[in-house]
């Protein structure tokens, strides 16, 4: 037992004191291991579990680690691409999400609130509060825009009105891209 503390907090240790932002407050992180989240797909197969040590690895089936074609092999055509000139990047709008590539390689995922899911690592989630929080766990940054979870130096970020709370999207980027 003492050894799989021991593991975890060296898991722990490298986002330790990294903030992404000035403006986050960082929350304590616990050195408990939290249940395992399963999720019952609609055919009522089980996923995967979604462990709260389990590194980020794709949202909706893009990882940060595809090129633009690897992109088009699994989504197809865009149905618009957008050029952001400040950047140099550009833009694949699908109907379940945006895709931003720089230098051929994927640099973000944006999902709408609207669209109403989105998949971590082959897990369908609600863009909800309560089902957020049940699978990701505690945030390990607040913003005034929304809440940031770290996991193997990939982050997803919540979004949220600063108003009404509401939440907006959902982005998965690198860490280090903040």
């Amino acid at each position: 037992m003492f050894q799989l503390i021991m593991m975890l907090i060296g898991l722990l240790a490298p986002f330790s004191g990294s903030p992404m932002d000035e403006n986050m407050n960082k929350l304590s992180t616990s050195v408990t291991v939290q249940h395992a989240i399963y999720k019952v797909s609609d055919n009522g197969h089980y996923d995967q579990p979604l462990m709260s040590t389990e590194p980020f690895e794709t949202v909706n089936d893009i990882s940060l680690w595809d090129r633009k074609e690897e992109l088009f092999n699994k989504k197809g055509e865009a149905l618009q691409v957008n050029e952001i000139l400040i950047t140099g990047c550009t833009e694949y709008v699908y109907d379940e999400m945006t895709v931003g590539i720089c230098d051929d390689l994927v640099s973000y995922v944006h999902v709408d609130a609207g669209v109403g899911t989105f998949r971590v690592n082959g897990i369908d989630i609600t863009i909800s509060e309560k089902e957020m929080t049940d699978t990701l766990g505690t945030p390990q940054f607040y913003a005034e825009d929304g809440e940031v979870y770290i996991r193997g130096g990939q982050a997803i970020k919540v979004y949220k009105d600063s108003l009404t709370g509401t939440i907006q999207g959902v982005d998965f980027f690198d860490e280090s891209s903040s």
